[in-house]
């Protein structure tokens, strides 16, 4: 039995019996269940994982913006300037 085969046997496993022990888990979620409860379960994983990581993705994203800082200014001005010819060729 594929990996795939198992996850989709228990997704209907958890869709009959709507007290099954993992809704409101983030297994739950990865299963593919998306009730209201797994979702939640699934949202405050994510954000206590972002406040336990937060300042060494926050130090990762500033390395990689110092490294291409010319890349990223040139591209910002380049839609700006795309989304102003737009606007001016629309009046």
């Amino acid at each position: 039995m594929t990996r795939r085969e198992i996850v989709e046997k228990r997704l209907a496993e958890m869709r009959e019996n709507p007290y099954d022990r993992a809704h409101g888990t983030i297994t739950g979620y990865n299963y593919g269940c998306r009730c209201p409860y797994c979702g939640w379960a699934m949202s405050e994983y994510n954000a206590k994982y972002y406040r336990r990581h937060s300042t060494r993705i926050k130090k990762r994203n500033r390395r990689y913006y110092r490294a291409h800082k010319d890349d990223i200014l040139a591209k910002r001005r380049e839609r700006r300037y795309e989304a102003a010819v737009k606007r001016w060729a629309e009046c």
